[in-house]
């Protein structure tokens, strides 16, 4: 975990002198009325705006896009601290990309935005306030899956984007207007410039953005697989399981390099308790209302508390119905993912296998890893292969970034053993 007290008031007075921290290198779609709402409630004094949600929906983006808007139209001078694990860092000591040498103060309102705040240390949220209270020109729009918690806190959840209704038949002209179906076509025009919408798959691609849930990372990965998939083939992999939406054109490159991987980076933040309960709610076949996740708990008011805590970490969406009756659902792709027949979480690694990872995050070679551990090179080879499979990844620094974020969460581990000394020299 990264970003202490100290970080956030230097971030104060960081940042881009020029405001284009975070700025987009593609269009944003179907967040221009987010912006606007944003934007109003940061001029009209919300000092303090956690922008919520579940992984992949975008929240950075978005955040980003408030800050250019702000600059551009209110003369907001922006600053950004990310604090996401970078590969310099390794997750530890700094904040991550997006901070750069003090400026001088601007004598105008300024805008913090703090990226990626799950990845903080827990005092970020004292330290916040703290900063709020001792500069009155600043204010603090904030990322994160869960609340903050303080008492200043205005939340504004980022909702995945609108999709084609189930079973709906739409036009062409009136499909690519919908904003998952835009960004999907957009992604995949990168990579097939030829790929038009027609009569035969636009059924397909309204079926596809559905089951992603309009989750722009997911469309994202999606888009990639069109290398050779057609969307109906697409469609229905991805109603079986999450294994095609991989890949992709990520930045940074080191966070994911698959939805599973994403996921499963957020389901590790929950306990054991609650991570039962998510399961056994992901087997309800419809939405289910407070009475139905009491019954699937093991006692009524602890399944409350952990109900809560699965809606506050964005695992359980909460709407209500026309009857003002208070209903809850799961992600397709969330549900998706916890039902995978035999699915396997991509950190679940063996007691060496883990031993290898943590080797490998200190920036240790095979040799020296065949060394530590006392195993011939070949072996430690295949300890490494096996650790970059399992995960998901491709490169040692991917390796360095999970173990920074996993700490405790993965099973525990004996001791490394020592590193043998060498044998005291007699000097008489």
């Amino acid at each position: 975990m990264v970003g202490g007290p100290r970080h956030v008031h230097r971030a104060a007075h960081d940042g881009d002198p020029d405001g284009t921290a975070g700025s987009a290198l593609s269009p944003l779609f179907g967040r221009a009325a987010d912006i606007e709402q944003l934007c109003r409630r940061i001029t009209a004094g919300h000092r303090l705006t956690t922008l919520t949600g579940p992984v992949g929906v975008g929240k950075s983006r978005l955040a980003a896009a408030v800050g250019e808007q702000l600059r551009a139209c209110h003369r907001h001078r922006v600053h950004t601290v990310d604090f996401a694990p970078s590969p310099g860092a390794a997750g530890h000591g700094a904040p991550g990309p997006g901070t750069v040498d003090p400026l001088p103060g601007s004598g105008g309102r300024q805008l913090l935005i703090m990226d990626n705040c799950e990845f903080a240390a827990p005092e970020l949220a004292f330290a916040v306030v703290d900063l709020l209270m001792s500069d009155d020109t600043v204010d603090v729009l904030a990322t994160r899956r869960s609340p903050l918690g303080v008492h200043c806190e205005r939340l504004f959840p980022v909702r995945p984007l609108p999709t084609p209704r189930p079973g709906e038949v739409l036009p062409a002209g009136r499909l690519v207007r919908i904003p998952s179906v835009a960004l999907l076509l957009h992604a995949v025009a990168a990579i097939r410039p030829d790929f038009t919408v027609t009569e035969g798959n636009r059924s397909a691609i309204a079926d596809l953005c559905h089951e992603l849930d309009g989750l722009p990372l997911a469309l994202e990965y999606a888009a990639a697989r069109f290398r050779i998939h057609e969307p109906a083939t697409l469609a229905a992999a991805v109603r079986s399981g999450l294994e095609e939406l991989t890949g992709g054109r990520r930045i940074p490159p080191w966070r994911h390099t698959s939805l599973r991987t994403a996921l499963a980076e957020h389901l590790h933040t929950l306990s054991p308790d609650a991570t039962a309960l998510l399961k056994r709610l992901a087997r309800l076949e419809t939405d289910f209302t407070l009475h139905d996740a009491e019954a699937a708990g093991s006692r009524p008011a602890e399944a409350r508390r952990l109900l809560e805590t699965l809606v506050d970490q964005q695992f359980v969406q909460a709407h209500e119905e026309g009857d003002g009756q208070r209903r809850f659902s799961l992600l397709r792709t969330t549900r998706t993912f916890l039902r995978e027949a035999g699915h396997e979480p991509p950190c679940l690694l063996t007691r060496r296998q883990r031993q290898v990872a943590e080797l490998v995050a200190l920036g240790l070679t095979n040799r020296a890893i065949a060394r530590r551990l006392g195993i011939s090179e070949w072996t430690a080879v295949n300890h490494v292969r096996q650790v970059l499979k399992k995960l998901e990844v491709s490169s040692r620094v991917e390796v360095a970034s999970w173990v920074a974020q996993r700490g405790a969460c993965a099973p525990p581990e004996r001791a490394l053993p020592r590193q043998p000394q060498p044998p005291a020299v007699s000097r008489s």
